[in-house]
């Protein structure tokens, strides 16, 4: 399922919503069409769903809750929301989108229950509520279940954002609503569950524990922030580095547990209209998976998942007179840029490189899927002193910034660099701690470069590996 999207051409997997029951790994998902232009803008989304128990081996399930029939309250769509077990049934809460006579429309949650989270009933109470009085009706969705163990007090957090807004800034008026229930069916609204004052609409929100650390998630224009607490009810603190990736192109993650206490993230990486490098991004995608990691202080940290890297064959050789490559001299640059090329490398494959990087270096990186005369390709780029990771396209010498990592630590010695390009996907791992990941679709060249700028580097090792 890693860069998985579904067969047909106009088909696209959007938010995600993944689920450990204790032996099976859910992903349900959002079955997209034309990118959300479905139903008149509303969506027209399916519950769609895949399951494994290994990671490996997946299997694909009839859609989870379908879209409703003409005249029902979800014939626009089926939102995003999440699963929630309770005595042996799992509860799907749902929002979906209702058109009024006047053509507009407002956002309501809704529930369905399941035995067996393949066949899912949609309650006949639907829509379960909507927004109440100084909330914005169009924006009221994703909702999230959890349970307070201490009082048995089931608690929804809900995507909202207060109306009219108190200080006229539209980034102060984006809040978590905050529901309680005794029965999973009837719902009191609390006090605001979190007003992150720097987010206008705080999307797909989540709460789960860790090692003894509860986590809050949200996502803010697509990218996922959190917060961490001693209490699934707060106080909520922020950490130095508050997102797992800097960069809008993993999508609205969600996560869910594994086998041996392993955690991992779901999100997806959204299609270029036109299918062109410098098209604008569209919602919806391809599944991008993540395992999270867990620092002292509860930092996140990503890493690629093991279970699903591509298939590839044997690495290729590295011409025996390439010095630099080898690993036998290093690669120096006191002025400009000094690159070391390799002919011949597969469009679709994966590189694993080891550098050490000597002290002061400026910049240092590869170029990926580079021409014969390199100068149009890829540039993956490391600056140390900015503790930075710059993934963008290069052409000539001019660079378009695409997707950029900030807070990278460990770039000024020994540095592990993973790089998976699969079709119109270049992903990348960095010290098995951080991850980048973007769409590209127009240069497919077979050389590959290791630069450095003012400073000098070493090929410790390096493996090229075709993907089959």
């Amino acid at each position: 399922m890693q860069y998985w999207k579904p067969d047909a051409e106009n088909e696209f997997a959007g938010d995600m919503m993944p689920y450990w029951d204790g032996s099976r790994f859910h992903l349900f998902y959002l079955l997209d069409r034309d990118h959300h232009a479905e139903q008149g803008g509303l969506g027209g989304h399916q519950w769609a769903h895949a399951s494994t128990e290994n990671l490996i081996d997946w299997e694909h399930h009839p859609l989870a809750i379908p879209i409703g029939e003409p005249g029902s309250v979800d014939q626009h769509g089926i939102c995003t929301g999440s699963i929630f077990e309770h005595e042996g049934v799992y509860h799907a809460y749902y929002a979906t989108r209702i058109k009024r006579e006047d053509g507009s429309h407002y956002e309501a949650v809704c529930q369905a229950v399941s035995r067996d989270l393949i066949h899912f009933e949609k309650s006949l109470n639907n829509p379960m509520f909507a927004a109440g009085p100084g909330l914005n009706p169009a924006d009221h969705r994703d909702p999230h279940v959890f349970r307070d163990e201490e009082t048995g007090l089931f608690h929804m957090l809900v995507t909202a954002q207060k109306t009219p807004q108190p200080s006229g800034n539209a980034l102060d008026c984006g809040i978590l609503a905050h529901y309680t229930s005794t029965d999973l069916a009837h719902w009191e609204a609390q006090s605001p569950f979190l007003t992150p004052g720097d987010n206008p609409v705080p999307e797909c929100p989540e709460i789960f524990e860790w090692n003894g650390l509860w986590y809050l998630v949200y996502s803010g224009s697509a990218q996922m922030e959190y917060r961490i607490s001693e209490s699934p009810l707060g106080p909520w603190r922020r950490v130095q580095r508050d997102t797992i990736e800097n960069s809008r192109n993993f999508c609205v993650p969600r996560t869910a547990g594994f086998s041996d206490g392993r955690r991992l993230a779901v999100g997806f990486l959204a299609w270029r209209r036109a299918e062109k490098d410098d098209a604008p991004p569209v919602y919806a995608g391809s599944v991008v998976f993540r395992e999270l990691g867990q620092e002292a202080d509860g930092t996140l940290t990503t890493r690629f998942v093991p279970e699903m890297m591509p298939k590839t064959g044997p690495p290729l050789p590295i011409p025996s007179e390439d010095n630099v490559l080898l690993g036998r001299v290093p690669l120096t640059s006191m002025d400009g840029v000094r690159i070391a090329q390799l002919a011949g490398t597969p469009a679709d494959c994966v590189i694993r490189l080891r550098l050490s990087i000597a002290p002061n270096t400026g910049q240092y990186g590869l170029l990926l899927r580079v021409n014969e005369q390199m100068n149009q390709g890829y540039r993956l780029c490391f600056i140390p002193g900015e503790k930075r990771v710059i993934l963008q396209r290069w052409h000539e010498g001019f660079m378009n910034l695409a997707a950029t990592l900030y807070a990278v630590e460990r770039l000024e010695d020994t540095v592990e660099i993973v790089v998976c390009m699969k079709d119109s996907i270049i992903d990348v791992c960095v010290n098995e701690q951080r991850t980048l990941v973007e769409r590209f679709f127009g240069r497919r060249g077979t050389n590959l470069g290791v630069f450095v700028r003012a400073g000098e580097i070493h090929v410790d090792s390096l493996s090229i590996a075709p993907i089959i």
